[in-house]
Order: C-alpha cells, then sequence, then structure tokens
C-alpha cells in the first residue's frame, strides 16, 4: 500500500511537471506577446500624435510665410530700408498706422497668433501687436524712431538673426519675450521668425508667437491607450535652457496654450 501510494505520488508529480512548465512557459510567452503589442500600439499612437503635431505647426508657418508678401507688409518694407541706414522714412507714421491696422485685423479673424512682432535690422521692435491690440508703450533708443520693447543689445542675437535662412520659418528665443515672460519661466513654443527682404537687402524680421491651442485640441482629441496620460518634453542637448523643458502634462494640465512652462528637475 505505501509502495504504491509512493508510486503514485512520484508517476503523479513526474506527469504533471512538463504541464506545469509548459504552462508557466505559455503564460509568459502570451505576457510577453501582450506587452510587445502593447509596446507596438503605444509607439504607434505615439507617431500619430507626433504627425498630427507636425501638421499643425506647418498649417502655421504656411499662414506666417504669407503674412511678408501682403501688400501693407510690402509697404511697410521701405520703412525698415530707412530704419537700416539710421534714418527715419518721411511717411513712417502713416505706414506704421497700416500695418499696425492689418495686424491687428488679421489677428482678429485667425486667433492662432498670441503676438506679432516688426524688427528692424538690428532686433529693435518697429511694432508689436498681443492679442488684437498695439502696445501703447514707448521706448526712446538709439534709434531716430520708437521702439515697443526695451532695447536688447546682444551680439549674439544679432549674429543669429543674420544667419537665419531667406523664405524659411525658423524657431529661436527672442530676449524682448523671455524678459515679457518672466526670467523665472520657459517659453514654451519659441517665436517664429522669417527675414524681411527689401530689394535684395535684409531690413528686418517678422516674429510671430503661436498661440498653440491647435496643438491642444490635436493633443485633446489623441487617444490614450491603456489609461496612459501624455507628458511631452523637450530634448534639446545643445540647449541647456530648454532641455528637459515640459511642453504639455495631462496631470498638471499644462498646455500649449499658456505659453509658459516648467524645467523638469
Amino acid at each position: 500500500m505505501k509502495l504504491k501510494s509512493y508510486i503514485f505520488r512520484w508517476v503523479t508529480l513526474v506527469t504533471l511537471l512538463p504541464a506545469t512548465t509548459l504552462g508557466l512557459f505559455s503564460t509568459y510567452y502570451v505576457q510577453n506577446i501582450y506587452h510587445q503589442d502593447a509596446i507596438e500600439d503605444i509607439l504607434s499612437s505615439l507617431e500619430n500624435i507626433s504627425t498630427a503635431i507636425t501638421r499643425s505647426l506647418q498649417a502655421d508657418q504656411s499662414l506666417i510665410l504669407k503674412l511678408p508678401k501682403s501688400q501693407a507688409m510690402q509697404h511697410f518694407l521701405p520703412v525698415l530700408e530707412e530704419a537700416r541706414l539710421n534714418e527715419q522714412h518721411i511717411d513712417y507714421d502713416s505706414k506704421l498706422y497700416i500695418l499696425s491696422a492689418f495686424l491687428r485685423k488679421y489677428q482678429s479673424v485667425i486667433t492662432l497668433f498670441d503676438t506679432f512682432r516688426i524688427l528692424d535690422i538690428r532686433g529693435n521692435t518697429l511694432l508689436k501687436i498681443r492679442s488684437g491690440r498695439e502696445s501703447i508703450i514707448r521706448y526712446e533708443g538709439f534709434e531716430h524712431y520708437s521702439i515697443m520693447d526695451k532695447e536688447i543689445v546682444q551680439s549674439e542675437q544679432v549674429k543669429l538673426l543674420t544667419e537665419l535662412p531667406d523664405n524659411h520659418v525658423s524657431f529661436i528665443e527672442f530676449p524682448q519675450t523671455r524678459d515679457e515672460m518672466g526670467q523665472e519661466n520657459n517659453i514654451v513654443i519659441p517665436d517664429a521668425v522669417v527675414p524681411l527682404n527689401y530689394n535684395g537687402q535684409r531690413v528686418g524680421y517678422l516674429t510671430v508667437a503661436i498661440q498653440g491651442g491647435n496643438i491642444d485640441q490635436v493633443l485633446k482629441l489623441a487617444i490614450r491607450l491603456y489609461d496612459g496620460q501624455l507628458l511631452i518634453a523637450e530634448l534639446d542637448e545643445e540647449n541647456t535652457m530648454r532641455n528637459g523643458q515640459i511642453l504639455y502634462n495631462d496631470n498638471t494640465l499644462l498646455r500649449f496654450a499658456e505659453l509658459k512652462s516648467t524645467v523638469e528637475n
């Protein structure tokens, strides 16, 4: 009896072991497949989100590139040419008013952009339109005309501007914007910049602060797989000021439209 019992227990153990091993292996394999599928789903979803953001920014850039071709902007270019020569155009005030009215009207119709700036060749702000209103602040600088931001003389900034390609939207941070936003904050989307040329000569720059609401709408509609939450950070090892900057965060409700963000420590 004891022998039979012993043999039964041993045979049962030997018989069950391969099944148990196979069961454990199958479970591990299925979990691996599930995790791999989940990773692929998430990566595919993130790729779709990235593509949607890119398309939104490309649409913004297309609109920005059309602004220098507008009649009001073209009529203002001689003013920038005179400013390049340290002179004030005879019709400075009237042409500035016409351009200001155009940009204010433009902003009332197309609400994608927060701030327009027209800079002279040295980076001084001749005109600033924010939220559909012209800046009422005037500063006296070294030029023959008043400017609408504090004069911030930074040779490296001027050099950076001169290196920007024509007929292209570049993104850089302006000292004027950082001064306006506060040194303790980081700008979510850097200023979009387009060089302005007159008779083959660079005479100034158009800068645009993108409002970011379109991107927020894209992200709002994006599917969060597996009850996940979305966080977008900037990786830029060449720019320590922006590297690690959080641009969008479901947890803290940080959005692109807020214009400011924080740096993840």
